[in-house]
């Protein structure tokens, strides 16, 4: 049972090398083949059924923040309380934005 055991225990020791080095030259690491994304966001345009990239004008952040049409609806206490909220920052930020403004 001990020789079987050992003779498992050598075979195992053949079969699986601790170093990966041939001869004593290092195989070549295999490059890592990197995809490119798109830097915009994919919608589908519900008119043709494409897929196109979203524009920035179409985001939910300007539609509902910057844009020139939807102005009226920014002027209500609770939006802009709610706006206040949601983009809290330290004074001293706030001043450094007012400078660049």
């Amino acid at each position: 049972l001990k020789q079987r055991k050992r003779e498992r225990d050598s075979s195992n020791l053949s079969c699986h090398s601790f170093s990966d080095k041939v001869d004593g030259i290092e195989p070549e690491k295999k490059k890592r083949v990197r995809t490119c994304r798109s830097k915009y966001l994919e919608v589908r345009d519900p008119t043709t059924g494409k897929i196109v990239p979203l524009k920035w004008q179409r985001s939910s952040w300007y539609l509902l923040y910057l844009d020139p049409q939807a102005a009226s609806c920014r002027t209500s206490s609770k939006f802009l309380s709610k706006f206040r909220r949601r983009f809290r920052m330290p004074y001293s930020t706030f001043l450094k934005f007012a400078e660049l403004a």
